[in-house]
């Protein structure tokens, strides 16, 4: 790693830190290194590694220079984008129009095909993670979460919570989950915010809940008929009748018009789809990390229980149920939503 000079710090994120080096002063050629930071994400960089050097020929996937392991280290580097990255890009100038947001679409649904040719889902599609090569051109980047289709266990909360499908919140990826975080993505280009209102500062479990139970609703005006449904197709909750992304691409290729979404599409349980070794899997994990975040009486350690008890609440556990009905009357950080009271008291009553 001697030949890359260290010129600053971009970020840090989840145990890996990037850094801006150049190959050369006097060139001006730039690179990013990941270094790991926190030895137990040792299995990130891993993965990373093992993606990239299949994939990263394709000219939408950010591209891999050179990356090794050694040990209880790791470092990776990428192609440098100075145009930074989709969230920071769309809030300085503003949101997509129809044809650029289609264009986006287009690009980034070709890079998860031909990661997907490689038995490879990325698991972590959102705004901060498409880097702007040019305003035409998009690089989809940081796979360190991804993961292979024979890969069948997953922890739960499984990438951004404001951009998670369903079912990979209740444990149990499907080849439909990044199709729903591209739906996510899709509502920022054309809005500049993001899908159910939420933001980088809502609370965990506003995020939980609105994938788990709102009804997702494309504002009108801003895109074509077909667009908008496609959007809400890739939007549905339940993964089995979620666009698929054949559908996507046939969209784009202009063959099918996307199908209008029935009652049922939209508001099948999730719940019934998660096969019973995950939900016992995903059960034990809430209930480990909602002792844990009692030992804490701030609100981020609150609102990370109330995330937790409403997972299980979906997964079928009564007390879970009876403790929601009771805390949307009573709770500081759900204020004005005492009317949910009625539907937790109404599950936790069902057989």
């Amino acid at each position: 790693m001697n030949r890359y000079i260290f010129e600053k710090k971009i970020a840090t994120g989840a145990g890996t830190e990037l850094n801006l080096c150049s190959i050369n002063h006097k060139t001006g050629v730039y690179v990013v290194v990941k270094q790991l930071i926190d030895k137990n994400d040792i299995d990130n960089i891993e993965t990373e590694l093992e993606a990239l050097t299949s994939i990263s020929s394709h000219p939408n996937i950010i591209k891999l220079i050179d990356g090794f392991i050694f040990k209880d280290n790791g470092f990776l580097v990428y192609e440098y984008y100075p145009l930074g990255d989709l969230f920071h890009y769309i809030k300085k100038n503003g949101p997509f129009t129809e044809s650029q947001a289609v264009s986006l679409l287009a690009q980034i649904t070709n890079a998860l095909q031909h990661a997907r040719n490689h038995g490879f889902f990325h698991c972590d599609l959102k705004p901060e993670n498409i880097l702007i090569k040019t305003p035409k051109d998009f690089i989809l980047a940081d796979w360190d979460l991804a993961r292979h289709s024979h890969q069948l266990k997953i922890s739960m909360h499984y990438g951004s919570s404001l951009a998670m499908a369903p079912e990979v919140i209740l444990g149990q990826l499907h080849e439909n989950s990044d199709i729903y975080s591209l739906g996510c993505l899709m509502h920022y280009c054309l809005f500049g915010k993001r899908a159910y209102g939420l933001t980088s500062t809502s609370f965990p479990h506003e995020n939980i809940f609105a994938h788990l139970e709102k009804n997702y609703e494309i504002p009108s005006g801003k895109c074509g008929v077909n667009l908008s449904t496609l959007i809400r197709s890739m939007m549905v909750k339940n993964p089995n009748h979620r666009a698929t992304l054949a559908d996507v691409m046939s969209y784009l290729s202009g063959r099918v018009e996307p199908e209008p979404l029935t009652l049922c599409d939209i508001y099948e349980s999730v719940p019934e789809m998660i096969e019973p070794a995950y939900a016992q899997a995903c059960r034990e994990k809430s209930l480990s990390r909602i002792q844990k975040y009692q030992k804490n009486s701030d609100n981020r350690s609150q609102s990370l229980i109330l995330a937790h008890e409403l997972i299980l609440s979906y997964l079928g556990d009564k007390e879970s149920q009876h403790i929601l009905a009771s805390k949307y009357v009573t709770h500081p950080l759900l204020q004005g939503a005492s009317d949910r009271s009625s539907i937790w008291y109404s599950r936790a009553s069902q057989p």
